[in-house]
């Protein structure tokens, strides 16, 4: 079915597929016996291609979607069909499946096409639509030294479409070497000036992409514990409560099961670490050990740091 669940950060990393923003012209509903969802086909004009000439088909064609007919289970869900407005008017970005120039005939294009992607826009020029832009243009830069540029800037930028898309690129597709994927992040995650769902989001990224596992000699995770540290002096009791827990995570969740394993894992991962002030440090961790959400964490912390 036709929920166009795909994820755009996947279209513009996967680099096959079109973008196109689009303003639904008109609708026709289908009559089915489903009674859990609704069929339909939307008549739609293309107002701008983001994706530089791939679209091979007419400026007006037919879209068809499918969405869940219960409007409380389509906000649930929020995901395709179901998280956009589908009535004349309304603008959309839009993932078509890329078709090549031999396709065989234009019959192709006048039946309704399934969308690989939908996006609900206030307008062609959405911040939405800038941000994908932008990821696309990171995306042909081959120059490492652009790319780098263009990614910190993405990370550091007001738009959480294109700092989504960032975190994603330094991290699972690994669009630069890890040690500049650390920097970036490091950077975001140490500055006070970005708001606490921007710092999170570095902290996430370095715990979950850019770690290397099972190896406490890698001198990028000292690097990423180091900043961690750093950044628990912060004046954000969120963020604070937010690094115990990546901490525990790194010291503890990575570490070998076995305690005189555990130990020597992590003597060799902090071995020459530098670190701030420990009463400093263990006046945060001693505060929340009274906070029942991570006081488990914060107390294996302190004792660490104690006896450090």
């Amino acid at each position: 079915m036709d929920f166009a669940e795909a994820d755009f950060y996947d279209i513009v990393a996967e680099g096959r597929d079109v973008m196109l923003v689009i303003v639904i012209d008109s609708l026709i509903p289908q009559t089915d016996n489903d009674p859990e969802t609704e069929t339909g086909t939307l008549k739609v004009t293309i107002r701008k291609e983001i994706t530089s000439g791939k679209w091979r088909g007419p400026e007006q064609f037919q879209v068809a979607y499918t969405r869940i007919k219960d409007p409380m289970k389509r906000d649930k869900l929020a995901i395709g069909w179901n998280q956009v407005e589908i009535e004349p008017g309304r603008f959309l970005l839009l993932a078509m499946p890329y078709v090549a120039d031999d396709h065989p005939d234009e019959s192709f294009y006048r039946r309704p096409l399934p969308a690989l992607a939908v996006e609900a826009l206030t307008s062609p020029e959405d911040d939405y639509v800038q941000a994908m832009d932008k990821a696309l243009e990171i995306e042909r830069a081959k120059d490492m030294i652009l790319r780098k540029a263009l990614l910190r800037e993405a990370l550091m930028g007001k738009s959480s479409v294109l700092s989504g898309y960032a975190h994603y690129a330094l991290g699972r597709l690994e669009r630069l070497p890890r040690n500049d994927a650390v920097e970036l992040e490091l950077n975001l995650l140490g500055d006070s000036a970005h708001s606490l769902d921007d710092r999170v989001a570095a902290l996430i990224n370095l715990e979950l992409e850019l770690w290397k596992s099972d190896d406490p000699d890698d001198r990028l995770n000292r690097r990423i514990l180091e900043g961690a540290f750093a950044v628990l002096l912060s004046d954000d009791p969120e963020l604070q409560e937010a690094v115990v827990g990546s901490l525990y995570g790194l010291l503890v969740s990575e570490a070998p099961e076995e305690d005189r394993e555990a130990d020597r894992y992590r003597s060799r991962l902090t071995k020459g670490m530098s670190l701030p002030p420990k009463d400093a440090l263990l006046a945060v961790t001693r505060r929340l050990e009274s906070d029942s959400d991570i006081a488990e964490e914060a107390t294996w912390l302190s004792t660490f740091i104690r006896q450090r």
